[in-house]
């Protein structure tokens, strides 16, 4: 009698332990779906965007002011990013500023610990869509980088503002240089950087198109070199994180 008493026991024991696996496997299918569609998600403490508009402008203190492609692309508001396999599981800074200082946003973004490398989409729920969508190219500024928003800049990822596909391209505050110089890789020939030629130009000015520097190898390490009245003021090191196709 106890042998066949103890036999439903089994079978009941069986039967629950079935069950704890398949809600396991359940749940691990959902978290690994959740990444998959996922991503990239804003980090915020209310999960908006932490934006500024202002009615007058307001110079910006950073000399890198965007690391990305430029030309033109879609006619709505987005950015994208070359995010690095290594970066997964981590928090980066994504800052996007209009050239007349207007417009500043700085917000976290995690990624996702299952990220595999390449371009990923940034979700931007922006508030000023209009005044961003109505920018023209080299308009607006972005910058992504392995760091908290409120500490140094960490490694840069090449962005893309509305799809752009144009060449590499620094967008940076010469703050009243005669000329800025880009060296890429530690090569003795610098990127001249240029003039944006665009109205209202206060929180950058100057944009170094780095396409053909960066063709010559996988360097990554930039040296700005600008001049003021006359002599080399101190050089800032950019880490430009590629990904090589």
């Amino acid at each position: 009698m106890a042998e066949i008493n103890a036999a439903p026991n089994v079978t009941r024991r069986k039967v629950l332990i079935m069950r704890r696996i398949i809600a396991i496997s359940v749940c691990l299918t959902l978290v690994s779906l959740q990444a998959m569609a996922q991503p990239i998600e804003l980090a915020t403490e209310k999960g908006t965007l932490e934006e500024t508009f202002r009615e007058s402008a307001r110079i910006s203190g950073s000399l890198l002011v965007g690391a990305q492609r430029a030309g033109s692309g879609e006619t709505d508001v987005g950015i994208a990013a070359e995010i690095p396999e290594e970066w997964a599981g981590d928090t980066v800074c994504v800052r996007v500023v209009s050239v007349d200082g207007l417009y500043a946003a700085s917000n976290p973004y995690r990624i996702s610990t299952g990220w595999s490398g390449g371009a990923a989409q940034f979700p931007y729920p922006t508030a000023h869509h209009d005044f961003l969508a109505g920018r023209p190219d080299g308009a607006i500024g972005v910058r992504v980088t392995r760091s908290p928003c409120d500490a140094p800049e960490g490694e840069v990822a090449l962005a893309s503002w509305r799809g752009a596909s144009g060449a590499p391209t620094l967008l940076l505050n010469s703050f009243g240089a005669e000329a800025v110089f880009a060296y890429v890789g530690g090569s003795a020939t610098p990127v001249r950087c240029t003039s944006m030629g665009l109205p209202g130009q206060s929180a950058y000015d100057v944009g170094c198109s780095l396409d053909a520097a960066l063709s010559q190898g996988d360097e990554s390490s930039i040296e700005i070199l600008r001049i003021v009245k006359g002599k080399a003021a101190p050089q800032h090191t950019i880490d430009l994180r590629l990904i090589r196709q």
